[in-house]
């Protein structure tokens, strides 16, 4: 009985971000985020979602998913990068457009920004470790 995994879906992994249960959405993430439904809702609907804590789990979805953006899908990255009222949907957005090959001054900035930030330091120091090779 010591593998008995219950499958979490997309629905789970909201309300786990709703209630700020970040333990079982960074468990669930990397799986998820594989499944291109679950991108497509990331970058379709979820960055665009009122509940800060569900657009934060949106850029997460993108940043560790490999399905291409389109630029309007990078441009939407871009604005909640700078103007999300939520730091670390701010934060993940520039991780998301660092995996997807953008090092403009603006994302390094932001990355370099989340570095000073205990909660999302090692990920964002990771980043900027990529920088140097």
């Amino acid at each position: 009985m010591k593998n008995k995994e219950a499958q979490v879906g997309l629905d789970d992994l909201k309300a786990a971000a709703r209630a700020e249960q970040w333990d079982v959405v960074d468990e669930n993430l990397p799986a998820l985020a594989k499944e291109k439904m679950v991108a497509d809702w990331a970058v379709g609907e979820g960055v665009n979602e009122e509940d800060s804590n569900i657009r934060d789990l949106a850029v997460s979805i993108t940043e560790k998913s490999r399905q291409p953006l389109t630029e309007e899908q990078e441009e939407k990255l871009r604005s909640l990068m700078s103007g999300d009222p939520n730091q670390f949907v701010q934060f993940r957005a520039a991780f998301a457009l660092f995996n997807r090959g953008d090092r403009s001054e603006e994302v390094i900035a932001k990355i370099q920004e989340a570095a000073r930030d205990e909660d999302v330091e090692e990920t964002a120091e990771d980043y900027l470790l990529q920088l140097d090779k």
